[in-house]
């Protein structure tokens, strides 16, 4: 919203002023509008870490709703725990029990 004055004498055309209040508002508005996107911006840890996803043996790429290994548990289900044993086999624990897992799709 900017508030200009329109100021006419003889011989002069309009010319809009600029009110001063108005200058400093617009000054403030694009001093907002530069710095706040950037600071959107970073890096949350979370989100980095998310954005990882669970490798072992033949399963790769497994992302939500499966957490482990360098996907912290916020990445996924509680109950959808992946490990990765010495042997490159993928567990899932059920209910105290451990199923090897053949395949994702």
């Amino acid at each position: 919203i900017f508030i200009a004055h329109l100021s006419l004498s003889l011989g002069e055309k309009m010319q809009p002023h600029l009110h001063p209040t108005s200058f400093l508002f617009f000054m403030v508005m694009i001093s907002i509008l530069i710095h706040v996107p950037r600071s959107l911006c970073a890096d949350d840890d979370q989100y980095v870490s998310c954005g990882k996803l669970f490798e072992c043996g033949n399963i790769r790429n497994i992302g939500y709703p499966f957490w482990g290994g360098d996907r912290p548990n916020q990445c996924g289900l509680p109950e959808l725990h992946l490990n990765c044993r010495d042997d490159n086999a993928t567990l899932l624990t059920v209910l105290s029990r451990e199923y090897r897992v053949l395949e994702i799709d």
